[in-house]
């Protein structure tokens, strides 16, 4: 009976040392709360769900969605810059152009009110050059084009001359040529597109001559740069008549169309044109008179003929390369 009192401090002792060995229970808070369950029939916290839920859906920074990288679209996708996204953009390039010059025969051969041979003939050659232009869009649906190209413009035509002495036949070739600046005024419609776009133009066209050839320049019959050159195909028959030109500024209608193709460059809006132009100068005369100049000697011959440069149709393709800001 004696041993019942020593029991009961081993079994206290006990106790303790068993408590201290496994710590504070799991579910025991030290500042007084509410003490929680652990386990399969915990509850969770209010918004702790979706608390857990937008975190894991935050990048590293926290910023932004995570698989989202920051950045427009032209970084992601390999979208080129430039896809209506501005009001104005201004456009900087340089452009090829080629094509041909005509000249129809014109309804009235006479010359002072008289017949004359050979006939006006009629010319056709070729018209090559490039230069430079600027162009502004509004939101990339209409804008303008101000270019300056300089143009090396060509005509041929086919003469047959004819000896009225022996009767004699000849064939010649009459080459003319002129440089020129060509600067075209044109307003632009565009159909948007990420990256091919069709594109539609008409405005006036201002061609300059830069040889000094005019009606009224005294030494014009000297100047090399107002000759024509004559070039015999067939014949026997001497030419004794000289010929060259008679350069006059002009304003041309100039229309066209085409597409623009937007580079796939991130960050850089870079297009390239390909269209087609045509070009009318109505202020041709249909008049022979207006459009060749002839001197004669006193004898009565015909010493010199000058054609006048200012073609009256032109087409032409071209293609080139402009940054857009």
């Amino acid at each position: 009976m004696k041993l019942r009192p020593f029991l009961g401090v081993l079994a206290v002792m006990g106790l303790s040392s068993v408590s201290a060995f496994a710590g504070e229970p799991a579910n025991k808070k030290e500042d007084g709360g509410i003490v929680k369950a652990s386990g399969k029939d915990a509850e969770a916290e209010p918004g702790a769900e979706g608390e857990a839920s937008a975190a894991d859906s935050k990048g590293p920074e926290g910023d932004a969605p995570a698989g989202k990288p920051e950045g427009d679209a032209s970084e992601i996708d390999g979208t080129p810059a430039g896809s209506g996204s501005r009001i104005v953009s201004v456009g900087i390039g340089g452009l090829f152009m080629g094509g041909a010059n005509f000249f129809d025969k014109p309804g009235d051969q006479t010359i002072n009110g008289q017949n004359r041979d050979p006939k006006y003939p009629g010319f056709a050659g070729s018209s090559i050059g490039g230069g430079g232009y600027v162009d502004v869009r509004f939101i990339d649906y209409v804008g303008f084009e101000f270019g300056v190209l300089h143009m090396t413009d060509k005509g041929t035509a086919d003469l047959t001359i004819t000896d009225l002495t022996s009767g004699a036949q000849a064939n010649f070739k009459v080459n003319l040529s002129q440089p020129a600046l060509h600067m075209p005024l044109l307003l632009k419609a565009a159909v948007p597109g990420v990256i091919a776009q069709p594109v539609f133009f008409v405005g006036p066209e201002f061609v300059i001559p830069l040889a000094s050839c005019k009606a009224d320049t005294a030494d014009r019959a000297t100047k090399d740069e107002c000759q024509a050159e004559v070039v015999s195909t067939s014949g026997n028959a001497s030419l004794g008549t000289k010929y060259g030109i008679i350069t006059q500024n002009s304003v041309n209608v100039m229309f066209g169309l085409g597409a623009e193709f937007k580079l796939p460059i991130p960050k850089v809006d870079i297009r390239i044109p390909l269209t087609l132009r045509g070009s009318i100068n109505p202020g041709v005369s249909d008049k022979r008179d207006d459009r060749e100049k002839d001197t004669v000697n006193a004898n009565g011959s015909l010493e010199r003929v000058d054609y006048v440069t200012n073609w009256k149709f032109a087409a032409y393709g071209n293609i080139g390369a402009a940054i857009h800001f």
